[in-house]
């Protein structure tokens, strides 16, 4: 179950690095905010799963959550995911919402950053 809960991390992480990298570097193409809209609305339910899973997975050999830090700053790093999410919607719905633009922006390396370092994280519980 770990292993899943891994994929939907990493997957998401993946998913973020293409659409930051849309953002930054296709903005000719027309349809660019598309692309980035459903890969920023994919990425955060891929992170939902993956933090599901890991419950799951936590509880089918413990009922200790929360006990290392890995887990702590995973919960801490979803949050932010979502946060970027909720901002680039902010953007879109309000009228003034380009106000939100560089929260957004700042919100997505932050997360990019934390989910890098989570990743690396998970696989030094798993392996190392």
């Amino acid at each position: 179950m770990i292993y899943l809960h891994a994929t939907c991390m990493t997957a998401a992480f993946v998913l973020l690095v293409v659409g930051a990298g849309i953002a930054v570097g296709r903005r000719r193409n027309k349809r660019w905010l598309d692309a980035h809209k459903k890969l920023g609305t994919l990425s955060p339910l891929l992170v939902a799963v993956g933090l599901i899973i890991a419950y799951l997975a936590v509880a089918s050999y413990s009922d200790l959550h929360f006990t290392i830090p890995h887990a702590w700053f995973g919960l801490l790093t979803a949050a932010a995911v979502i946060a970027t999410q909720s901002l680039g919607l902010a953007i879109l719905k309000n009228k003034g919402g380009i106000r939100f633009r560089a929260a957004h922006r700042w919100m997505g390396r932050l997360s990019l950053g934390m989910m890098f370092l989570m990743i690396v994280s998970g696989l030094m519980l798993l392996y190392g």
